[in-house]
């Protein structure tokens, strides 16, 4: 809705404009019952939406990792290959490689430090730390 505010136009318009922009997308069909709403929907064309609200509009409908993924990206993001990395890495709360935090406020837990001290390879930052400084 804020970003049909912003361009002053229905949020019906704004689905079929990021649809319009995805990848691989050629056509998209869409069904009106009247006049208005085929009118509506036809001027979503005209619309041109900005990288980041195609970020937004993406962060929202992606869709959760299924099993085994979301498994491997909890339970092993340090064992991942580059093609795992291509999947998973969206949904890693820290970088495997730098070992380094990607959100802003460290997602790992106490329980996950620990596990990384036990084997030698310590977060540089705890959650604890982050929240102190």
């Amino acid at each position: 809705m804020e970003i049909g505010e912003a361009h002053d136009v229905s949020a019906a318009q704004v689905a079929v404009a990021w649809l319009l922009g995805r990848p691989a997308v050629s056509s998209v069909i869409v069904g009106a019952r009247t006049d208005e709403q085929l009118a509506d929907n036809l001027a979503a064309a005209e619309l041109k939406l900005s990288d980041d609200e195609r970020a937004r509009l993406d962060a929202v409908s992606a869709p959760p990792l299924l099993y085994p993924y979301w498994h491997q990206a909890k339970s092993a993001p340090d064992r991942l290959s580059a093609a795992d990395l291509s999947l998973l890495e969206p949904h890693l709360p820290w970088n495997p490689i730098t070992r380094c935090c990607i959100r802003t406020t460290c997602a790992r837990s106490a329980i996950e430090d620990a596990q990384l001290e036990a084997r030698g390879d310590r977060h540089p930052e705890t959650a604890k730390q982050m929240i102190d400084r």
